[in-house]
């Protein structure tokens, strides 16, 4: 029965569309701490047949161990994990939603650009690739060069020509807080039209959307004569 009911929560989850977080799973917790019980009785029940002094040795050594187990991963998760990464907010979640929505609002079809490494990654976080499944996106890694990496991400043409091209955002550039640096470059390497700094409620910056035209080809190539600097806006 313990089998049946772990197999059906793994067949559940491994037949089903990748979600934001783990709903799917907690059914199965029931089922493998008793499986983890039993094991545990099993060995206190095998070692009592050689005195009751053994018996609850081995007991006392098994929460001993459940008790080891739980410090071990209470310190990992509160103490030595990230500060974006607790039991009070998730900054990371935030962000997702945040920049989910626009996707969802950029012309059709725009590709997306996130510098969110070594912290977060656009392809390893459930939240986007399940609201936006059809988006062409790219993570700009830490060792990578960020301008290159963001024109190749957003679609730049080096030798386009500006004649015929109008500028139209093509291409959202997510870049997190400890990334800031890669700015400069990212302007000089894309057409841009507008900066977002975007804020939670409480005003914790999350990071900056760069909206960016890479049909115009790099910065002054596709620009309409007399067109306005990029605006940069502080609302979320």
């Amino acid at each position: 029965m313990l089998a049946l009911w772990i197999a059906s929560a793994v067949a559940i989850g491994a037949l089903s569309e990748s979600t934001p977080a783990g709903q799917r799973y907690p059914m199965a917790v029931p089922a493998a701490a008793l499986v983890a019980a039993l094991g545990a009785s099993w060995l206190v029940r095998a070692v009592s047949r050689f005195g009751s002094r053994a018996g609850v040795a081995t007991a006392a050594l098994v929460l001993v161990a459940l008790a080891a187990e739980g410090a071990v991963r209470a310190e990992r998760y509160f103490v030595r994990s990230p500060p974006w990464v607790g039991a009070k907010r998730d900054v990371n979640g935030e962000i997702a939603l945040d920049l989910a929505a626009r996707i969802g609002a950029a012309p059709p079809g725009a590709r997306v650009v996130m510098l969110g490494a070594p912290r977060m990654w656009y392809r390893g976080f459930h939240h986007l690739r399940y609201l936006r499944p059809a988006t062409v996106a790219r993570d700009v890694e830490p060792a990578e060069t960020a301008g290159p990496a963001t024109a190749a991400g957003c679609g730049v043409v080096p030798s386009v020509g500006g004649a015929g091209v109008g500028p139209a955002v093509d291409c959202l550039v997510a870049v997190l807080p400890h990334r800031e640096a890669d700015l400069d470059a990212i302007r000089a390497a894309v057409t841009v039209l507008r900066e977002t700094a975007v804020s939670a409620a409480d005003g914790l910056a999350l990071y900056r959307l760069v909206e960016g035209c890479g049909a115009c080809g790099p910065p002054g190539a596709g620009a309409s004569p007399g067109a306005s600097p990029p605006a940069v806006s502080s609302t979320r």
